[in-house]
């Protein structure tokens, strides 16, 4: 599909691998790949992207395996591609380690319908990113009795604007 932007260095595996990312990285060029690694470091100023067009791993979303370390900065940039939309409970684990150590100082992700959210999860040895349910989160913590309150105000509301007219 062409080829890659000189600005962005694309991961590929490699038996002794160690790749220091100083502006930006994706594990491929034109498409979610799988790619494997020896160790990964990510550096303050590094984007790490990360394309999503499916729910398999190294084809419709980029798999990152990292034999040893991956150490993590920079940001996180995720695109999703081909007009895919993940559903609820979906989940992409894009990176595999022997271990993880630090983390992302920024996120970078698509916007999805409403009611839906990202998250992001880091283990000793993984990174995911899944597809969450949003609610209202002032009403949350009070669940059914948050709910008949903000009735009951907005019916107060209603009632104090018919008195003055």
């Amino acid at each position: 599909m062409g080829s890659s932007p000189p600005q962005w260095d694309l991961l590929r595996g490699a038996s002794a691998l160690l790749v220091a990312l100083v502006s930006a990285a994706r594990p491929a060029y034109g498409g979610p790949s799988e790619v494997q690694l020896e160790n990964l470091t990510l550096t303050p100023t590094a984007t790490l992207e990360i394309e999503i067009a499916g729910t398999q791993p190294g084809s419709e979303f980029d798999a990152v395996g990292v034999e040893n370390l991956a150490m993590l900065a920079g940001t996180l940039r995720v695109l999703l591609l081909d007009g895919f939309v993940p559903g609820v409970a979906q989940s992409f684990e894009f990176l595999t380690a022997g271990t993880v150590t630090g983390g992302f100082d920024a996120l970078e992700l698509p916007s999805l319908p409403q009611g839906r959210a990202f998250e992001l999860s880091q283990t000793a040895t993984s990174l995911t990113l899944s597809v969450a349910p949003v609610s209202i989160p002032a009403l949350q913590p009070l669940g059914s009795l948050g709910l008949a309150l903000l009735l009951a105000g907005s019916r107060a509301r209603s009632a104090a604007r018919g008195v003055h007219a």
